[in-house]
């Protein structure tokens, strides 16, 4: 037959419901906020993601020679 988990009450996605709804409220209530947070985390995750792909180029540059630079295309 088939093999089925027993269903019950999972507490981790009740609690993340409940934070997610939280979120939600404070969205709404404070929209040009979060509108900066929101701006100012994907900033932050450019800079670092930008500043990993240069580290990557050094990298593959010390083990490849002159033809690195199409990398960056």
């Amino acid at each position: 037959m088939l093999n089925r988990k027993s269903f019950g009450f999972d507490w981790g996605q009740f609690i993340t419901g409940i934070l997610f709804l939280i979120a939600a409220f404070v969205v709404m209530r404070y929209p040009l906020a979060t509108l900066k947070t929101v701006t100012f985390i994907f900033a932050v995750v450019a800079i670092i993601r930008g500043i990993a792909i240069l580290a990557g180029y050094s990298t593959l540059r010390q083990l490849t020679g002159k033809l690195a630079w199409v990398s960056l295309l």
